[in-house]
């Protein structure tokens, strides 16, 4: 009889520690997967500024050009080229924040994914704890 009540103990703490498991791997896999977002933020935030940097330097860099040439800036074609430059660089700008925000989303549903995965192989784990039990104290009173 010992022998069975000691099994059903073992068996629930297992059933216990597999929940409690579940619980602490999911919390953890979402946290990774917020962090990764925030890194992803911060990674597209310096790549915009880099950007918009670039961007000034070519418009001073053209503007120079333009004046150390004789043409005068407010000039169409000088116009024509910093329009289309500044075209090209909202457009790499555009392109660059859809990346880095679609990169945040991929790393916030892949945690929420593996957190889940993790919180059902919990459940699982303490099925399969319940199961024994029920195992034992069939073959003890059954």
């Amino acid at each position: 009889m010992s022998f069975a009540i000691a099994s059903v103990v073992i068996g629930g703490i297992g059933v216990i520690s597999s929940l409690s498991a579940g619980k602490k791997a999911s919390k953890a896999a979402k946290q990774q997967g917020q962090a990764q977002a925030q890194t992803e933020q911060k990674v597209t935030t310096e790549r915009l500024r880099q950007i918009e940097r670039q961007e000034m330097l070519t418009r001073e860099a053209t503007q120079l050009g333009a004046a150390g040439s004789g043409v005068k800036i407010e000039s169409r074609s000088v116009l024509e080229v910093l329009a289309d430059q500044q075209a090209e660089f909202a457009k790499e700008s555009s392109i660059t924040q859809q990346v880095g925000a679609s990169a945040a989303k991929a790393a916030l549903d892949r945690g929420k994914a593996i957190g889940t995965q993790a919180k059902y192989q919990g459940y699982s784990g303490a099925l399969g704890g319940i199961s024994n039990i029920f195992s034992i104290l069939g073959k003890k009173y059954g």
